[in-house]
């Protein structure tokens, strides 16, 4: 687990990553004056640190003690806190903006996460979910590779790699109102779903 939340950290930092999430979190386009926002999977804390910048009171929950570990000095000096959260993401306080990015790709049971991730959504909330689409893939990206540039492209190569196109299954968001955003030449959907709404 060490070694895996090193690396990711490593991944976190390409300029390109930074400014796909940057671009993902500007999709919320609300005030975030008085404003609670949880990242679930946070990872290394970028998009914890993103959503503090623009003034949410943000807390980053991973699963991985590791990740936590390294998001907490990674963001030390913003106003920000990072806990360790189970597999049924209990003990999770409910907040205005929710986040999830390239989580429901890693589950068997999508549709089950995007639930739980639903209802620590406060009424009126919204719930951002950031995923790779089909055209993550190696034959997409080395086109896209010299476009993007900055440090550490070659890693959209390798992330295109291992996704290999795979995606979450479309109709886990059937139920749900929500705006889909383009990102990163389509290569990344930022989905927000709102709470007020819903069939």
């Amino acid at each position: 687990m060490k070694f895996q939340a090193k690396f990711f950290n490593y991944i976190q930092n390409a300029a390109f990553y930074e400014a796909a999430h940057i671009g993902a979190v500007k999709t919320i386009k609300e005030k975030s004056e008085n404003k609670t926002w949880a990242d679930i999977g946070c990872g290394a804390g970028i998009v914890a640190k993103i959503a503090a910048l623009n003034g949410y009171d943000t807390i980053g929950y991973d699963i991985n003690p590791e990740m936590v570990n390294i998001a907490s000095k990674n963001n030390f000096l913003y106003n920000l806190k990072f806990k360790e959260c189970n597999y049924n993401l209990l003990g999770i306080d409910q907040a205005d903006i929710v986040s999830a990015a390239s989580l429901l790709i890693t589950t068997t049971n999508q549709k089950e996460l995007l639930e739980k991730l639903y209802s620590l959504v406060k009424p009126n909330g919204k719930l951002l979910i950031i995923e790779t689409t089909k055209n993550m893939k190696l034959s997409f990206a080395i086109k896209q590779f010299f476009k993007i540039g900055g440090k550490r492209a070659f890693i959209l190569l390798l992330w295109a790699f291992v996704r290999g196109g795979k995606t979450v299954d479309e109709s886990i968001f059937d139920r749900y109102v929500y705006k889909k955003y383009s990102i990163l030449n389509s290569m990344i959907y930022a989905r927000v779903i709102y709470k007020q709404w819903m069939y």
